[in-house]
């Protein structure tokens, strides 16, 4: 099972997107059996952002003064994210 959670800090992607959490929950269902996680609980947190602020993040936690597509964090390490 998994467990998602969508955020939204930039007003653009309602226009784009009407229901988030709807839209990637069945993304998520499409995914082929082995990596929907039938038998585990797993949790995905989303931030739906805007190339300036996701450059601010990739230069903190990456070191890289760029935007990107994709950053992901394990759940394990704690970090602590500011704009």
């Amino acid at each position: 099972m998994i467990n998602l959670n969508v955020f939204s800090e930039e007003k653009a992607w309602s226009k784009r997107i009407k229901n988030k959490n709807l839209f990637f929950k069945k993304i998520c269902r499409g995914f082929p059996k082995r990596y929907q996680f039938l038998n585990k609980k797993v949790s995905l947190s989303i931030l739906l952002s805007n190339n300036q602020n996701i450059k601010k993040l990739n230069k903190n936690f990456r070191k890289k003064n760029k935007s990107t597509d994709i950053l992901s964090f394990p759940l394990y390490k704690k970090n602590k994210i500011s704009k």
